[in-house]
């Protein structure tokens, strides 16, 4: 059983991951995520490791208050293009390339990455696809996705933690 501390720096760990792919160009956000629709797990995914989790990281002493700030903008500015009105923002893989809101969520995410002192990071990423059948006979894709925290080329790490995370996706074709 884990305890609060390692529960708070796993997800932490993921919430570091999730700013990465936020930050990364379109094309990079497409290849973190695989199959699906990036724009969507991205934001499913800092609403996951930082909006649900916030609390935690305040309690085990994780972030100070100038970097919940950064995040905080982070947070509503992605909330504040939540609703129907931006259904299509999400789901639409090409507005990564040419919605300038993607490039303020990038901009965003990177100040993040700053004031957490983790602008050095990466991810390792590696996908497994599996094709299988479903009950009514339509093809299932399952991605299996492992991801892990790496220093990014040409910088100095600031942190030497490297984590793994595995997560499994279905797509129908």
């Amino acid at each position: 059983m884990r305890t609060d501390k390692e529960l708070a720096l796993y997800k932490f760990d993921e919430l570091l991951k999730t700013l990465i792919t936020l930050s990364s160009p379109a094309e990079r956000q497409i290849e973190i995520c695989g199959i699906g629709c990036p724009g969507d797990e991205m934001a499913n995914d800092f609403d996951s490791y930082y909006t649900h989790c916030r609390k935690l990281y305040a309690e085990q002493g994780l972030m100070a208050p100038t970097q919940f700030e950064a995040m905080d903008d982070l947070d509503r500015y992605l909330e504040s293009r939540s609703g129907q009105n931006y259904s299509g923002f999400w789901e639409d893989t090409a507005s990564l390339f040419s919605h300038p809101d993607w490039e303020e969520i990038r901009s965003l995410a990177r100040s993040c990455l700053r004031s957490l002192g983790k602008s050095h990071l990466d991810l390792e990423v590696f996908h497994e696809t599996e094709e299988t059948q479903g009950r009514n006979g339509t093809t299932l894709l399952i991605q299996r996705t492992k991801t892990g925290l790496k220093q990014s080329q040409g910088t100095q790490p600031e942190d030497p933690a490297v984590t793994k995370k595995t997560s499994r996706r279905r797509c129908q074709t």
